[in-house]
């Protein structure tokens, strides 16, 4: 019986993940270097952004959010700005219009800051011909 508990007591102090129900050699990201928020890379291109688009989309939820999907900002004009690309809440009517969204709140979630944003940056291509002025940036 000692033994049995000796070879779980290693198992344990040697392969952690064992105790926790985790698999032992836990699968290791790989995110691309070239972006400071590479971990929302791929739920950008899942909503359907562009890939052109994504070097400044990363710079973008950069300096708005540090990558951080809870991030509200209650100093911007018409009640502040949510999440990920600080997307202003006097977009929130025209989104829930559309389907985006749901609540304002629902910007707080990473995914549908995403979603949101797209919405926002498509409306400026359309309606502007420069689809980052929501965010400052002119491209032409």
């Amino acid at each position: 019986m000692k033994r049995v508990l000796a070879a779980i007591a290693v198992l344990v102090f040697l392969y952690p993940a064992f105790a926790y129900g985790q698999p032992v050699a836990p699968t290791e990201r790989r995110y691309d270097p070239r972006f400071r928020c590479p971990m929302w890379i791929d739920t950008a291109r899942r909503v359907g952004w562009p890939e052109h688009a994504l070097p400044t989309l990363d710079r973008v939820m950069w300096r708005e959010s540090r990558c951080r999907p809870d991030v509200e900002n209650l100093a911007d004009p018409w009640g502040g700005s949510i999440g990920l690309l600080q997307v202003n809440r006097g977009w929130v009517r025209w989104l829930r219009e559309g389907g985006v969204i749901d609540h304002s709140s629902d910007l707080f979630s990473g995914q549908r800051n995403l979603a949101a944003g797209l919405a926002i940056y498509r409306y400026a291509c359309a309606r502007h011909g420069e689809c980052w002025v929501a965010w400052g940036i002119r491209t032409a």
